[in-house]
């Protein structure tokens, strides 16, 4: 029968784990949020433009027109207001809430053809262009 062997001795260094070296993942660079602004402040412009241009003069088509110049206003200052450093959120509720209002007047209003369509296509491009301003990112605060 063997005796084990007994060490005396402590080893002189301690046993270290070496850092490993890691790259973090970054966020991916906002690429869509840029054109949906672009594409919210396109919808909103035309949408005023229509309410000038194209809505009717008569009395249904006078408060078509006040409704949706007023729409698009408040629109295009909120999409303006996303440039400055301030908070996205409650910028982003307002687009979408006067790009559904929009949308929901061109359908259920009993409106000439003409402001009808244009009312539904600005809703829908303030619509599509809040939701690819959501769907970035970056820095929602």
């Amino acid at each position: 029968m063997s005796t084990p062997v007994r060490r005396t001795d402590a080893p002189t260094t301690p046993a270290t784990v070496e850092p490993t070296t890691y790259v973090p993942v970054e966020p991916l660079p906002p690429v869509v949020a840029p054109l949906g602004w672009v594409i919210a402040l396109s919808g909103s412009i035309a949408l005023m433009l229509c309410a000038w241009l194209i809505f009717p003069n008569d009395h249904d088509g006078m408060y078509d027109g006040y409704r949706a110049s007023i729409l698009a206003t408040i629109a295009l200052m909120a999409i303006l207001a996303l440039k400055v450093d301030i908070a996205r959120v409650p910028l982003l509720a307002v687009i979408g809430l006067c790009g559904l209002a929009s949308l929901l007047a061109g359908i259920f209003q009993d409106s000439a053809t003409g402001t009808m369509i244009s009312e539904i296509g600005g809703g829908i491009t303030i619509l599509i262009g809040a939701a690819m301003m959501a769907s970035s990112p970056k820095d929602i605060r």
